[in-house]
């Protein structure tokens, strides 16, 4: 720039030319300052794509996860499902004081087994510690919503419910009437009438089914929760690639 400027003087002092020389030394500030600009926008959109391939890529991870989540959700209602079945089964065995057969121990079996709630966060997780921000501020507030709100309700109120429900209520009780058979992987009462005429444990048995149903029911608004946050990264995916 300096040596440009000289030459412009030298110019000026032997030709005698100020106000040509001086238009184009303002020309050719312009075009530098222009220069300069372009180069600012392109190196900001440069940055501003690097951003974009990175949102890109941690919402096809996240979108992985939430994938996940469905399917290991659909396993937990299912077997859920199953098991609530074979409580009010079990229950109405006990209230009709039924004769004993031999699909008691499956049933109880089946009854007796909760699934633990598997969820896959760690997609989540490395987009907020990364700092990266996804800019559609609705896919945004329900994504955070899931994994901050969604997801650690349901855990707590599974967690809530086996640690309490589950040392001081129900292992005793199934204890004291029940053997397990490793061999068939199912529950051998160990004195069937004695525990027919047991109130306790058809109240356990009782309040278990209700449990069992709730907990269905907050997975299932769980499932419905995690399809709708994956249904918006699909479209916004969608979007990104037209």
């Amino acid at each position: 720039m300096i040596p440009f400027f000289r030459r412009i003087r030298k110019t000026l002092a032997d030709d005698n030319k100020p106000i040509k020389y001086f238009r184009y030394a303002i020309g050719e500030i312009v075009l530098v300052v222009i220069g300069i600009l372009i180069a600012l926008q392109i190196n900001n959109w440069n940055e501003q794509q690097k951003e974009h391939l990175k949102e890109t890529k941690m919402l096809l991870e996240i979108k992985s996860n939430l994938e996940t989540n469905i399917i290991n959700l659909e396993s937990d209602i299912k077997k859920q499902i199953r098991g609530a079945w074979c409580i009010d089964y079990i229950t109405d065995h006990m209230d009709n004081k039924r004769d004993y057969n031999d699909s008691l121990p499956r049933y109880f079996s089946e009854g007796e087994i909760a699934p633990d709630v598997v969820i896959t966060s760690f997609a989540f997780e490395t987009l907020k510690s990364s700092g990266l921000e996804i800019k559609n501020d609705s896919l945004r507030k329900k994504l955070t919503n899931l994994y901050e709100v969604v997801y650690p309700t349901l855990m707590q109120e599974t967690k809530r419910i086996e640690d309490q429900l589950w040392p001081a209520v129900v292992t005793p009780l199934v204890q004291k009437y029940f053997r397990f058979d490793y061999d068939h992987d199912v529950y051998i009462p160990t004195d069937y009438n004695a525990w027919l005429n047991d109130q306790e444990f058809l109240n356990m048995w009782t309040f278990r089914g209700v449990m069992r149903k709730s907990s269905t029911k907050i997975k299932k608004e769980t499932k419905k929760e995690t399809e709708d946050v994956l249904l918006m990264i699909n479209n916004e995916l969608t979007k990104r690639n037209r």
